[in-house]
């Protein structure tokens, strides 16, 4: 299945609900698309993380950030540096550490969006599936009872009772499509992030990571 685009307007409204901190599946029922479509257009957006998680969250977010933090001086040598010089060094230091921070803290947040992401996907999933067999449970008991008494009122039952198995299976094959996709969406930026990274350090260096083996 191909996404349709969207059109700018509803894109904005997407990106909005997720900065106020909605879900991926209220967003989608809130504006009447697929779970993966919401998905592909709020990556990357911060929002607030579940109470439950949030003490751990905090404990691996001070760790992350640790490093960043810490500022390693420079050797300027034997050399005798007057005050001003030694300040602009030191106010560079801080600047650098505050860039390095903020590098940190956005791969955490988006860390930590896709890990939230991936459980909404598998919870989705899982409510469908659950409900699907419910609804064939209840469809092999209806007929079951048509079978010993037969009526109007049972077979109604038992029709409305196969819709719903119907519309239940179409539902699930769709979002175990919309997940599948957004995993292979994934996949595909990992290797996009890998090649900008190379082509980054040949941008500094002229030197292909081979070039640089050799």
């Amino acid at each position: 299945m191909t996404f349709k685009a969207l059109a700018p307007e509803k894109i904005e409204e997407i990106q909005a609900s997720r900065k106020l901190g909605q879900t991926i599946e209220a967003i989608a029922g809130e504006q009447g698309i697929s779970v993966g479509v919401v998905s592909k257009y709020a990556r990357g957006i911060p929002r607030p993380r579940s109470a439950a998680g949030a003490a751990v969250a905090h404990r691996e977010r001070r760790k992350t950030l640790a490093s960043a933090n810490t500022v390693t001086p420079r050797p300027i040598g034997k050399v005798a540096v007057d005050e001003a010089t030694a300040r602009a060094v030191n106010e560079a230091d801080r600047a650098e550490a505050d860039t390095r921070k903020a590098r940190a803290e956005l791969a955490y947040q988006a860390a930590m969006d896709e890990i939230e992401d991936r459980k909404s996907q598998r919870r989705k999933t899982f409510e469908l599936e659950a409900k699907r067999q419910d609804a064939e449970i209840k469809e092999t008991e209806t007929r079951a009872k048509l079978v010993t008494h037969p009526s109007p009122e049972l077979q109604m039952q038992l029709e409305q009772a196969r819709a719903a198995t119907a519309r239940l299976e179409r539902e699930l094959a769709e979002q175990k499509h919309d997940q599948r996709m957004d995993e292979l969406q994934r996949g595909f930026q990992g290797e996009i992030d890998v090649l900008s990274r190379q082509m980054a350090g040949i941008g500094q260096t002229g030197k292909g990571s081979y070039d640089l083996m050799s």
